[in-house]
């Protein structure tokens, strides 16, 4: 059972399961299923696009001046790729016994980092395109944990496969392909 099974993380574990021969089922948002073209056995085959203007969480345009606007600069996250994630989770059920363990890649990135690579997979200058907007910088921005996986990597064999910059590209890659399809 799936919870969330219409999110990304979701949509992905489905797809990984169903590929080994899984039963897959699922609970999702109403909204982010009715907004799925369809589901199959358990897939989001396409996600809907909302034309909707760029918004934070309080619904505020994130767009100034033509450019996407962004709060802390220096804020940082462990960034890893849904797909490792999709494996490890898949390795966690091969396991005897129900365990605890925490995923993620070790390294700490800031959103600078994210927007350089991601504007890099694109061949421009993220400086010329994302300007700094108090009003989206958070309050408690606290230091971000980086995970230790080192249990994930010692119990189930598991490691990141796929590195930021690449995870950044390829989404971008993904975006710009839904982008032209309309």
């Amino acid at each position: 059972m799936i919870l969330g099974i219409a999110g990304q993380n979701g949509r992905l574990l489905t797809e990984f399961l169903l590929q080994k021969n899984y039963r897959v089922v699922g609970f999702g948002l109403k909204d982010s299923i009715e907004n799925s073209a369809s589901l199959r056995g358990g897939v989001c085959a396409k996600l809907g696009v909302r034309n909707s203007p760029l918004t934070n969480e309080q619904g505020e345009p994130m767009v100034c001046d033509g450019k996407l606007a962004l709060g802390n600069f220096d804020a940082t996250r462990d960034w890893g790729y849904a797909g490792d994630y999709v494996q490890a989770m898949w390795q966690m059920l091969q396991q005897p016994q129900a365990d605890d363990f925490v995923i993620g890649t070790g390294v700490r990135r800031s959103v600078r980092d994210m927007c350089e690579a991601a504007y890099a997979a694109v061949g421009l200058d993220w400086r010329d395109h994302v300007a700094a907007d108090p009003r989206f910088v958070r309050p408690a921005e606290s230091r971000a944990a980086v995970a230790d996986a080192s249990k994930a990597r010692r119990v189930l064999g598991w490691q990141p496969t796929t590195g930021f910059e690449d995870m950044l590209a390829d989404m971008v890659a993904a975006h710009m392909e839904r982008f032209k399809q309309g």
